[in-house]
């Protein structure tokens, strides 16, 4: 299967050439990046090409492949990808979502030279400061549900030590003083919600992941 994006900027005379990996099998999903040919690259306007590298690099902090260009549209997906991936995100988080199923299945990741043809496009139809919070949201939804007792468990127990602490510290100084501090006082009652409400959040996602992979392992 190929996609491209419909505003114009990339060339249907290429798919033979982003092809070619998926073709030989050297890879399950072939990119046509826009990052491998600098040059091709300065085409693209600057403030698209630092958000696009942005993302790639958060992107890249998710998904172990490395690749210059996550946010091309300009993809070959081989029988394999397409039986294995699982997408859930509607939007544009969908193009980092592929990285994340494609590493859980183990599946080739290659990138190949495309050219970027912003100057004859169609225009762009979306925002571009809602295209990159949409999918910088994606990325941090992704994540969180892939590994909740890191991403929420970690800052949970944060939150009841800074409770504890605030609590040992108001004890302290009703002991000496004889008179409870409110400020400190609401200060440990806060931060032992927050963090009780957020490990809650990461053991409901730990049981509803393991569920759900338990569940596919079935089929």
């Amino acid at each position: 299967m190929v996609t491209l994006d419909g505003d114009g900027q990339h060339d249907p005379s290429e798919i033979p050439l982003v092809m070619r990996p998926v073709v030989e099998g050297e890879a399950d999903i072939a990119i046509g990046s826009r990052f491998e040919d600098e040059g091709s690259a300065r085409t693209m306007p600057k403030y698209r090409r630092a958000g696009v590298r942005f993302i790639t690099w958060l992107a890249n902090r998710s998904a172990k492949y490395g690749v210059r260009d996550s946010q091309s549209g300009f993809r070959v997906y081989n029988r394999k990808a397409l039986e294995n991936l699982r997408l859930v995100e509607d939007g544009m988080g969908a193009s980092v979502e592929v990285f994340l199923e494609a590493e859980r299945h183990g599946l080739k990741v290659k990138e190949v030279s495309a050219s970027c043809l912003y100057e004859r496009g169609m225009g762009y139809t979306l925002n571009p400061v809602r295209h990159g919070a949409e999918v910088v949201m994606s990325i941090f939804r992704l994540v969180v549900e892939e590994r909740p007792l890191l991403f929420l468990g970690l800052p949970g127990l944060a939150f009841l030590f800074a409770g504890a602490f605030f609590g040992a510290w108001m004890l302290n100084v009703y002991a000496l003083e004889h008179r409870i501090e409110t400020n400190i006082a609401l200060a440990s009652i806060s931060f032992i919600l927050i963090g009780l409400f957020v490990m809650f959040t990461a053991v409901t996602l730990y049981a509803i992941s393991r569920l759900a992979q338990r569940v596919n392992g079935m089929k």
